[in-house]
């Protein structure tokens, strides 16, 4: 009897197709790992801790409640993620993302038109690549807030945080356009960050406020050799920050402008907190302020400026800036510039400076311009070995203090009734110019004019200052009239 075997088959296995996206619930977090190959990773926010998830913008994951944190760990491609609240809802606990080593993009917004928020914090760790993080609110007249802290992260590469920027900028065509304000509870964070749009509204077509409470903190990479550009505020857009604003520049060029900004004193006065601090790098650094409000009256905000080996050049030369605290500025190696030009202040009866204004300058070029400007404390400019230009039509109703180096040193103070308090220059070791004119009533206690060791001195004041003036150190070649 043969012994008859079946023909042996192969047999087809059942299609099982392992998705690019894993969402995992973890206790009450739920975990997105991995991105889809093409399109977008789209997370809507649907209700009250609950998301729905298209992965790759076509396929419909499901929806999920979100009872924790909502955590994403995307892949080392270059990823795209929108989370978008499409309805008057909010996440109870924080977002927390790892973009991965990608050159990634990542957006939250509110489209719904209704009041959105995160309840917890947003985290966004953006990895090796070059990454924008967007936070935009699209819907009309409605409020996105995170109540808890926004940090971001760079890493390495070209990164972009938009806060309600304009995003309607060379590289930011496809990021939403804001609308309505974004409120931030728990401060702000920023490390190793290139580009910053903070309510930039040059193409906005209303008011895209956004207030920040508690600290403000922006920290250029030291090992980016490379140009780091900050707006926070525009014509349309306000921004309030409840709290310091700390900022470390980096090696490269670093650009700051500040436009319409309210730093709002958290600390209470007469204190010894420094509320407000640049300190910049190796670059070309250029720090522009436009309708700065540094304080309201009866606080102290405090503002210190620290230039690099660059040039510096300071610009408040447009809207009303003011400070309630002290103002110190130091300058770098480079050729330096301050132009101050403070105007009459935001609010009647706000002084410009309402204490004291310090400047220091480098071993090179430093040129002063202060115009309009008024100091309630003590104005004091310590000047390099450069040359040197002080000229102002200000009012410096503590008094002044001017000490040159050994360069050439030229003092123009158009505004001899500006002059209050005890007056004193002290001129270096070559051929300075002093000029004080305009002066029809003296304010001035004192006034002390040293000419100084070497060179030849020119030195003009008003002939009604002859009663109060002192001169040190005349040379044989020194000149002075009235």
């Amino acid at each position: 009897m043969k012994n008859r075997r079946g023909l042996l088959q192969l047999e087809g296995l059942t299609e099982r197709i392992v998705p690019a996206v894993a969402i995992r619930a973890i206790d009450e977090d739920l975990v997105i790992s991995g991105i889809h190959n093409t399109g977008t990773l789209t997370i809507n926010v649907t209700g009250d801790n609950e998301v729905t998830i298209n992965d790759g913008g076509t396929k419909n994951r499901g929806t999920y409640a979100v009872d924790g944190d909502l955590i994403l760990n995307l892949s080392n491609r270059n990823d795209t993620v929108v989370i978008n609240f499409t309805t008057d809802s909010r996440l109870d606990g924080s977002i927390l993302a790892n973009l991965g080593n990608g050159n990634d993009s990542f957006t939250i917004n509110n489209s719904a038109g209704l009041d959105a928020g995160i309840f917890g914090s947003l985290v966004v760790d953006g990895g090796n690549g070059s990454d924008s993080v967007i936070i935009a609110n699209t819907g009309a007249a409605q409020l996105l807030t995170i109540e808890g802290a926004l940090n971001f992260n760079g890493g390495a590469g070209l990164d972009i945080l938009s806060i309600n920027g304009d995003n309607a900028g060379t590289g930011r065509a496809t990021f939403p356009q804001p609308v309505s304000p974004i409120t931030i509870g728990g401060g702000l964070t920023m490390t190793r960050v290139n580009t910053v749009n903070v309510a930039d509204d040059a193409s906005a077509a209303t008011a895209i406020d956004v207030t920040i409470d508690n600290n403000t903190v922006f920290n250029a990479s030291a090992d980016k050799l490379i140009a780091n550009t900050v707006v926070v505020g525009g014509t349309k857009g306000d921004v309030t920050i409840a709290g310091a604003l700390t900022v470390t520049g980096g090696q490269g060029i670093d650009g700051f402008t500040l436009t319409n900004v309210l730093l709002v004193d958290v600390v209470p006065a007469e204190d010894t907190v420094v509320e407000v601090n640049f300190s910049l790098d190796k670059g070309a650094n250029t720090l522009t302020f436009d309708g700065v409000e540094m304080g309201i009256e009866g606080t102290d905000v405090d503002f210190v400026y620290v230039g690099g080996v660059g040039a510096d050049k300071i610009a408040w030369a447009t809207g009303d800036n003011t400070f309630s605290g002290d103002v110190t500025i130091t300058l770098g190696k480079g050729n330096n510039e301050v132009d101050i030009d403070l105007g009459a202040g935001v609010a009647t009866g706000v002084p410009v400076v309402a204490g004291n204004l310090t400047i220091t300058g480098g071993d090179n070029t430093d040129n002063i311009d202060l115009n309009d400007t008024t100091v309630f404390g003590l104005s004091t400019f310590t000047l390099g070995n450069g040359t040197n230009d002080l000229d102002s039509s200000g009012d410096f109703d503590g008094g002044l203090s001017y000490v040159g180096g050994n360069g050439i040193d030229t003092v123009l103070l158009s505004n001899g009734d500006g002059l209050a308090g005890d007056v004193s220059i002290s001129l270096g070791a070559n051929d300075d110019e002093v000029v004080i004119s305009n002066t029809t009533v003296v304010s001035a206690t004192s006034l002390t004019i040293d000419f100084g060791v070497g060179g030849i001195d020119d030195v003009t004041f008003d002939t009604i200052f002859l009663d109060l003036v002192t001169l040190l150190n005349i040379g044989s070649g020194d000149i002075y009239t009235t």
